[in-house]
């Protein structure tokens, strides 16, 4: 339902992309509340036109960035504060692991610099407790929160915040704008 995010590989004729959520833009709220992970990582090839899903179960899919020597794909857990790793190539190929856990904010996007060899991870807010005390709550209570008056719904602040991470997933620099 709601495509978010595209990267591609260098060395061949792959995209990757997110499906983030079951819900349009409008009720990406609900994905968050609901805590239901249904994010999707694909990957579509521009030769032979098939699609291919190699993630599912993802907690709002919003970001892709394709590593160096299109080893593997990253892409960002939003809901879950994290980011994943998809390996493409390698002894690990087809397997994915936590790349960066315990974001300290929403993730919004994520692209990798071949001259500084980080990626650049964007953060589209800090984390709200609200939305954390919410995921562990029963399904009527957060059918009970959704609801609500929009403005006594979970709204998260805004802030420019971007981090870089080494090719381990180490932050390595942290630049925020809290204006």
């Amino acid at each position: 339902t709601l495509t978010d995010d595209v990267d591609n590989t260098r060395l061949d004729k792959n995209l990757y992309f997110t499906d983030a959520a079951r819900f349009p833009l409008d009720k990406v709220l609900n994905e968050f509340v609901e805590h239901k992970g249904t994010g999707r990582l694909m990957q579509y090839n521009v030769e032979t036109k098939d699609i291919k899903v190699l993630m599912q179960g993802l907690h709002f899919a919003n970001g892709v960035a394709v590593g160096p020597d299109d080893a593997y794909v990253l892409v960002n857990e939003t809901a879950a504060y994290r980011v994943m790793r998809y390996w493409l190539k390698g002894e690990k190929a087809g397997t994915s692991e936590v790349f960066i856990d315990n974001l300290p904010g929403l993730a919004d996007n994520i692209s990798y610099s071949e001259n500084t060899r980080r990626f650049w991870l964007a953060l589209y807010s800090p984390r709200v407790a609200s939305l954390d005390e919410l995921a562990a709550k029963p399904d009527w209570m957060k059918k009970l929160a959704l609801r609500l008056p929009s403005f006594l719904q979970p709204q998260p602040p805004h802030k420019a915040w971007v981090l870089a991470l080494d090719l381990d997933g180490k932050v390595v620099a942290n630049l925020k704008d809290d204006s």
